[in-house]
C-alpha cells in the first residue's frame, strides 16, 4: 500500500526548490497534495518504483515543465478560453489544444480518427489532471521505455522526453 502521505511529504521538500513563475502560479502546498494522491490511488508508473516517490516527482516535474513553471493562467485553462490576457504572452497551451499544468490533449488519432480520450471539462480538475498526465506516462513507459509517447516524439528520437526525464531523475534519490 502507497501512503500518500509519505509521498506529499517528500514530494514537498523537493518541489520547494524549484524556482516558479514570476506570475500568479500555483504553490507547491497546493500542488503537491492532488499528484501525492493520485499515486496513491492509481500505483507508480515508473518501473522499479515501489513506494510511489519516482513517480511522484516525474508528475511534479513534468507539471513544472508543461505548466510554464505552475503558472496559474495554465493550471485554470485560461490560455484555451482567452481570458489570460496579456499572459499569454508567456506562452499558450498548444495552440488552445492542451489541457492542465501537464498539457494534456484530450483528442487523439485512432484508427484515422480524431477521438476523445480524455475529458477536456474533467481537465480542468486537477486531480483528473494528475490522473490523466500519470495514465500517459504509464503508458509511454510501458510501449517505449520513455516518455516519448507523453511528449509526442518519435520512439527513436526525443529530446523532449529526455529533458523531462533528467530532470525528473536528478530528484530521485533525494
Amino acid at each position: 500500500m502507497i501512503d500518500p502521505q509519505a509521498i506529499a511529504a517528500h514530494l514537498l521538500a523537493i518541489v520547494l526548490g524549484w524556482t516558479p513563475a514570476t506570475i500568479p502560479h500555483v504553490t507547491p502546498g497546493e500542488l503537491v497534495p492532488d499528484i501525492a494522491a493520485v499515486v496513491a490511488e492509481e500505483g507508480p508508473a515508473i518501473p522499479g518504483d515501489e513506494t510511489g516517490q519516482k513517480t511522484a516527482v516525474m508528475l511534479a516535474g513534468l507539471a513544472y515543465f508543461e505548466g510554464a513553471r505552475f503558472a496559474s493562467y495554465v493550471d485554470t485553462g485560461a490560455c484555451n478560453d482567452g481570458t489570460a490576457g496579456k499572459l499569454i504572452a508567456y506562452g499558450h497551451c498548444d495552440q488552445g489544444h492542451a489541457f492542465s499544468l501537464w498539457q494534456v490533449h484530450p483528442l487523439t488519432w485512432r484508427d484515422g480518427k480524431r477521438v476523445e480520450a480524455f475529458d477536456s471539462a474533467r481537465l480542468r480538475n486537477r486531480h483528473e489532471a494528475a490522473r490523466a498526465a500519470l495514465l500517459l506516462i504509464r503508458s509511454s513507459y510501458r510501449a517505449r521505455g520513455n516518455l516519448s509517447g507523453y511528449t509526442g516524439e518519435a520512439a527513436d528520437t526525443h529530446p523532449k522526453a529526455d529533458e523531462r526525464e533528467a530532470f525528473a531523475r536528478r530528484f530521485w534519490s533525494r
